[in-house]
């Protein structure tokens, strides 16, 4: 531990990067538009690990209550904490994601979020791997993995410019 973070905890305080990825957690709370207490307490939960502390401090809880997504600036969030492994980054990011699975929802906006403080630490895209949602069209699906028809024709066989499904029937 750092001369500085001694004093830090000394003083019951969170040091510039404790308070960066307390940030960076708060914007991932945010990043879907919303903020369900389920994320709120991941992220005290989080902080109070990384931290090796029972209670996040009052000067975080603070923090935290005054947090702006509207005025939160990610570049600058990101070059205050100053990482310098690529494991530690990795870390913050499964820290974000944690948070982003904290109210049980997927949320598109929630991964972009992942994906753009990812740029911001300077990784590449398999830094996320594991921690993002993939989506798939169909059409990259092929035929052998989607589903027969309900009435048992094949793709082909079925009428061109028919969506509805009311006058299929199912196959005994």
């Amino acid at each position: 531990m750092t001369r500085w973070a001694k004093w830090f905890k000394c003083h019951g305080m969170a040091s510039p990067r404790h308070e960066a990825i307390l940030d960076l957690l708060m914007g991932a709370a945010f990043a879907d538009k919303t903020l369900d207490g389920r994320e709120v307490e991941k992220v005290k939960s989080l902080m109070c690990s990384a931290m090796r502390a029972k209670e996040l401090p009052a000067s975080l809880e603070r923090r935290m209550a005054r947090f702006d997504p509207k005025k939160f600036n990610l570049r600058q969030c990101v070059a205050t904490l100053v990482l310098a492994t690529d494991d530690e980054k990795r870390k913050v990011l499964e820290f974000i994601a944690a948070v982003h699975d904290a109210d049980e929802l997927l949320d598109m906006d929630e991964d972009a979020y992942l994906r753009h403080v990812a740029r911001e630490m300077l990784l590449d895209e398999s830094a996320v791997l594991g921690l993002t949602v993939d989506v798939l069209s169909i059409e990259s699906l092929g035929p052998e993995v989607l589903p027969p028809p309900l009435d048992g024709r094949s793709i082909d066989e079925a009428p061109a410019g028919d969506d509805s499904v009311d006058d299929l029937t199912l196959a005994e």
